[in-house]
């Protein structure tokens, strides 16, 4: 029995001098007791029916076919390697310890039909491709979130070509283009720092809230209006306004509640209702500054309310927006009235411009722009030095800064009728010492000096 025993168990050490372990397994398949010539007929079998599976990041599959490209087995000596490190003697060990090997299996092909052959796949068709979007800061209703990056279908050639060939090298049937990184890669992607940067930045500004006060009327910059001002640079991840967007809102206030530059209806002294046409009086917002702020508050996150900056400005924010005090002058009835509170609390006759183009006094909505006395009015400078007039006048208060104000005349020996229409001014509102000095008393700069015809 003894010697049946180790006749046996010599004979199967020699067939295993020859032969794989019971349970062995090479690449995945299972080579139980086969010869290495078993495996090598395997492997070329398995060659001649080799496709490559290439899955692209749409879901869609292409193959390439062994036998398109000419492919062939190379005899692997690593098969032989493997067969040669078994121990025949410990056989009985393979009962309840499987071996799972993984060789090298070499091929060869033809290099010309396998480029020929990826030039043709649709994945390598430009025109198929999606350029891949970067990560960056989306508006959800309440504020900026993360939204991810998009790979898109653009393949890096030289990746892909060098992927195909290292995975038909090695035999392998499948190829996963988006985990092989195949594809041209965002610059950002969800995990980038520069983009949650760019996020909590964005709704850091969004929390600002300004509020412009125009009167009774108010206008709000709140996270509403914010959002859509904001945008972020994909090449570097950072914040900008859109500088015409925020010079749009401001220019719309403008047109909204500028008065400056805006033709008044004007209830006179008379009963009757002029269109009174701009002048140096109303509302005027200092859009550029005005901008250059309104930014500042949103960079700080601020929550205020405020008046916008004003180039100009008037005393009410209504339609009479010269507000219950101020002076008023009517050419055809060459009268002046100051009226206070409400109330006329003065009122003379005056003589105004010689009613020609170059002396008439301009009619509009004027104001005083400054006070003085003892002032000396010049007329335009003549080509040979000196000026065409050089008057002294006792009291002063301008109307426009081309020169045009009530002053002192005393060479006018009376005032009002018709005077002004052969003897008036070069523009000016003349008055009687008197009515100049009582005028001068009570009218401040700032006021408005309202002149119809």
């Amino acid at each position: 029995m003894l010697i049946f025993v180790a006749v046996a168990y010599l004979g199967i050490t020699a067939f295993f001098w020859k032969h794989f372990y019971y349970d062995t397994k090479i690449n995945g398949s299972d080579f139980s007791l086969r010869s290495e010539a078993d495996v090598q007929k395997y492997m070329t079998k398995q060659v001649d029916n080799y496709a490559l599976t290439i899955q692209e990041v749409d879901g869609s599959e292409e193959k390439i076919i062994g036998s398109d490209i000419g492919i062939q087995y190379k005899k692997s000596a690593q098969i032989a390697k493997e067969l040669e490190k078994q121990n025949p003697f410990l056989w009985p060990r393979a009962f309840w310890k499987p071996d799972d090997l993984k060789v090298d299996i070499g091929v060869d092909y033809d290099e010309a039909k396998l480029a020929d052959v990826i030039s043709k796949l649709n994945c390598m068709n430009q025109e198929n491709w999606t350029a891949p979007t970067s990560a960056q800061p989306e508006y959800n209703g309440e504020e900026f979130v993360v939204k991810k990056e998009v790979f898109g279908t653009t393949l890096v050639p030289e990746t892909f070509n060098e992927v195909v060939r290292n995975n038909i090298a090695g035999f392998v049937p499948t190829v996963n283009l988006e985990e092989s990184e195949c594809y041209l890669k965002p610059k950002f992607v969800s995990t980038s720092p520069e983009v949650q940067a760019a996020c909590d930045k964005m709704n850091a500004y969004s929390k600002a809230s300004i509020t412009y006060k125009f009167g009774d009327n108010t206008e709000v910059v709140d996270r509403n209006v914010i959002k859509d001002w904001l945008s972020v640079n994909i090449d570097d991840m950072s914040v900008t306004y859109n500088e015409s967007a925020v010079n749009g809102y401001v220019a719309q206030l403008a047109e909204k509640y500028d008065t400056l530059n805006k033709t008044r209806s004007f209830p006179a002294q008379n009963g009757q209702t002029y269109q009174v046409r701009p002048g140096t009086y109303g509302w005027s917002i200092a859009q550029e500054t005005e901008v250059e702020a309104l930014k500042a508050h949103i960079q700080n996150g601020e929550t205020i309310e405020k008046e916008p900056a004003y180039a100009t400005t008037a005393r009410t924010h209504t339609d009479q927006d010269w507000g219950d005090t101020y002076a008023e002058v009517s050419i055809s009835q060459q009268h002046m009235w100051y009226i206070k509170g409400g109330q006329v609390v003065f009122q003379a006759d005056v003589v105004t411009g010689l009613p020609t183009a170059k002396r008439a006094t301009p009619t509009g909505m004027h104001q005083c722009l400054e006070k003085a006395e003892n002032k000396v009015l010049r007329g335009d400078r003549l080509p040979g030095g000196g000026y065409e007039y050089e008057t002294p006048v006792r009291y002063w208060m301008r109307v426009t800064w081309s020169g045009v104000g009530f002053h002192t005349a005393t060479w006018q020996p009376w005032f009002g009728g018709n005077r002004y229409t052969y003897a008036g001014s070069h523009g000016c509102i003349n008055m009687s010492y008197s009515d100049s000095q009582a005028l001068y008393g009570i009218i401040q700069v700032g006021d408005a000096v309202i002149i119809h015809e």
